[in-house]
């Protein structure tokens, strides 16, 4: 029996930014449920210069984002993780 392999793209977000944002190796996509909000790290941009880390609505509206750069020999940003300075809140 052969069955459909399909997928369905239910989110996207980063291509409206342009080359400047692709990043080929190391990078991370999260959904956070309290906010809705969406946290994405492009890991390896600028030949491994700097990483950016945006935390997006659903809309794509951005609500925060984070440039990291002067990174030692190979120390990128592999995963973003969003904590709050308080403790027991998570986001």
């Amino acid at each position: 029996m052969k069955k459909n392999k399909t997928i369905e793209e239910v989110w996207s977000y980063g291509k409206e930014r342009g080359e400047e944002y692709f990043t080929n190796i190391i990078g991370s996509a999260r959904y956070m449920p309290t906010t809705g909000n969406r946290l994405v790290n492009f890991g390896y941009l600028a030949e491994g210069k700097e990483s950016r880390i945006v935390e997006v609505d659903k809309n794509g509206k951005v609500v925060y984002e984070l440039r990291l750069s002067d990174f030692p020999s190979s120390a990128w940003s592999y995963r973003a993780e969003r904590f709050s300075l308080y403790s027991g809140n998570k986001e």
